[in-house]
């Protein structure tokens, strides 16, 4: 007999043959994690797994918490990302997961406070967050545009 571990064609880590996601579900119970987290077999691991490792990467990608929060009740803001009334055309969030937008507009504040009412070094924090989400495949070179666009258009920092 030969066996191999590997991809299943069609069908995700972590998902059942109709791509729902599987559930921690130990067969001993383990306190606050069983049945309400995703199976740790996820790659890369997700968010809502039941320990954190070194690949979830939550600053940018909140793979399919977003979809559980939505089932559970909670609101999910949606739009695009906004610097001051400026529209960045960036969504908050993108599938599968990807929180571009909400990380534009919490780069916009942090770039406030660190520039301290410095127009200049506000421009250059913004343009460095504007490059890095590009650089990453976080938005495309349009969004990228409309990050600059709407950090050079703010008049108040």
């Amino acid at each position: 007999m030969t066996a191999a571990l590997g991809n299943v064609a069609g069908q995700m880590a972590g998902a059942d043959r109709s791509g729902r996601p599987l559930l921690y579900a130990p067969a001993t119970v383990a306190s606050g994690s069983s049945f309400s987290h995703f199976e740790s077999v996820l790659k890369p691991d997700a968010l809502m797994e039941p320990a954190n490792s070194d690949s979830t990467d939550a600053a940018r990608i909140v793979d399919l918490t977003l979809g559980v929060f939505a089932d559970e009740g909670w609101g999910l803001n949606g739009g695009n990302a906004r610097i001051g009334s400026c529209d960045t055309g960036v969504k908050l969030f993108k599938a599968p997961g990807m929180i571009a937008g909400a990380n534009v507009q919490a780069q916009d504040r942090l770039c406030r406070v660190g520039a301290k009412g410095n127009r200049g070094q506000y421009l250059r924090c913004m343009n460095d967050t504007a490059s890095s989400l590009k650089a990453i495949g976080m938005v495309s070179t349009v969004e990228q545009a409309g990050i600059r666009s709407c950090a050079a258009k703010l008049t108040s920092l």
